[in-house]
Parts: C-alpha cells; structure tokens; sequence
C-alpha cells in the first residue's frame, strides 16, 4: 500500500514551479536538439543521423548489429539511417571479407569532417557550460547532474504512484 503523502499549498505551489521550469527548459532542449547542422559537411544532419556517423566514427568500422547496439535501437531502425546518410555521401557500405552477408560501415572523407565537426561542437558546448557555470564549473556540472537525477526520480515515483507507466 502507498503511503499518504501531503503537501502544503506553498510546497505545491514552489513545486509547480520547479516544475514550469523544468518543462521550459525542455521545450528550449527540444528546441535546440531539433536544429539541423551541416557539421561541415553540407548536408543538414538531425541529431540521431550526427549521433550515427559519431557512432561509426567511434568504431572505425562497426557493423550493423555493432551500430544498433551502440545506439540502442532496432537493426531495421539503424538500416534506415545508414542508407539515409550513404546518401548524403557520409557512410560507407562495404562487403565484410570475413563475411559474405555482413557489410561493414565506415565513414566516408564527408563522414569524416562531420564526425570531427562533430566532437568540436561538442568540445564548444563543454567551453559555453564552463562559461556559464563558471570558476566552480565541477562541483556546478555535479549538482547539475544530481539535480536531474533527481528529477527523473521524481518522474519514475509518480509513474508508479498514479500507474501512469
């Protein structure tokens, strides 16, 4: 049995402020992570076709069960993306001499740039962090880090507590 909890009107009203925040800072990482870049390659990439080419790019030459695994989704899934971006010219396809079934992925030299182009937005989004959060970046980033665990927690509880999951 669930233990019955109360909240004052002043614990709910500063949570649903906590909460206001949380969706608009959602809303402007939705906002932000739905951008397309070029990464220097001239092709607009989403995030999951920049995540894939960083994926190969990681391995060197990864095949598709590798791939999938690394990005946690499906084979079919991860076929669909590798054919996307064969056709902007970023992977490769090649017959794995190992195995007449399995291809072997690789990047392209476009493949390349952008994964390069790729690990230097993220080295720029670690500067505009330090920027921001500045002399205590560290010990800032950790309490970042446990402030967001904590609210997932808050999110898994209330799933469990309303059966909303």
């Amino acid at each position: 049995m669930t233990k019955k909890i109360e909240c004052s009107d002043a614990e709910r009203k500063h949570a649903d402020a906590v909460v206001e925040k949380l969706y608009r800072l959602m809303v402007r990482a939705h906002e932000f992570d739905a951008r397309p870049r070029e990464f220097g390659t001239g092709a607009a990439l989403s995030r999951a076709e920049i995540h894939t080419v960083q994926a190969v790019g990681l391995a060197g030459e990864i095949n598709m069960t590798g791939l999938a695994a690394a990005l946690g989704v499906t084979k079919g899934a991860a076929s669909q993306m590798v054919a996307r971006l064969a056709g902007k010219g970023l992977i490769e396809k090649r017959a794995n001499p190992k195995s007449g079934r399995e291809v072997s992925l690789l990047l392209t030299p476009l493949g390349k740039r952008g994964h390069i182009q790729h690990e230097k937005f993220h080295r720029q989004m670690a500067v505009s962090f330090k920027a921001a959060l500045g002399t205590a970046f560290t010990e800032r980033l950790d309490l970042f880090s446990e402030a967001l665990d904590g609210l997932l927690d808050v999110i898994e509880v209330h799933e469990k507590r309303t059966g909303e999951r």
